[in-house]
């Protein structure tokens, strides 16, 4: 966020925590640019609150391995982790997983996950990890909700804006990504990315 502001917008945000371990943030940029920020804010607050866990991508808690004697009875979770995270993907591989004869929902998170993972550095993890990924479990809404078009619903955040809401029977639900801690990561270019593949994207 500090990286976006200061470059898109030349908005210089500071956050200095104090002996109480509260936060002192201080912006310096133009007045209308402030006021964005602090919506930005306050929505972001709103989302704090409900996490169970903050723990930051480099805190040190090293990925699980799967030992060689078990490594052959799960070899489905490593073809899609190969999915999200092998670089050498092709175009086709790309497409296919979009637009092919076998393609899903979740094909096209997978898609969506490797534009993240190995082109602009996030780290995935949270629910589509843990339900598609390890547990290839999918969920779908049934009734007046089974029509996908029926699945999104919007509400206002603390900022009064509106922010669209997925039905809750949906599994796996979004892509949970933290963004690189070393590398900018730039939204037109991550959008750029999604329209050369037809993925339509609302920011």
């Amino acid at each position: 966020m500090k990286w976006r502001w200061e470059n898109e917008a030349q908005v210089k945000i500071n956050v200095e925590q104090s002996p109480t371990d509260q936060l002192k943030i201080t912006v310096s940029g133009r007045n209308s640019n402030n006021r964005l920020v602090h919506e930005e804010f306050l929505a972001l607050s709103v989302w704090l609150r409900n996490c169970v866990v903050i723990r930051t991508p480099n805190s040190g808690v090293p990925p699980r391995l799967l030992i060689p004697q078990v490594r052959h009875r799960y070899l489905d979770i490593e073809e899609k982790i190969s999915h999200v995270t092998d670089s050498k993907r092709t175009t086709i591989d790309l497409w296919n997983g979009l637009e092919g004869p076998k393609a899903t929902r979740e094909t096209r998170m997978e898609v969506v996950a490797w534009f993240s993972v190995c082109q602009f550095g996030c780290k995935l993890e949270g629910g589509f990890v843990r339900d598609w990924i390890v547990g290839h479990y999918i969920q779908r809404p049934e009734g007046q909700h089974a029509d996908p078009s029926t699945w999104i619903s919007r509400t206002s955040n603390a900022a009064g804006v509106q922010v669209p809401i997925l039905n809750n029977a949906v599994t796996p639900a979004d892509l949970d990504c933290h963004l690189s801690a070393f590398k900018y990561f730039d939204i037109d270019k991550f959008l750029d990315a999604m329209h050369k593949y037809q993925i339509e994207c609302e920011v």
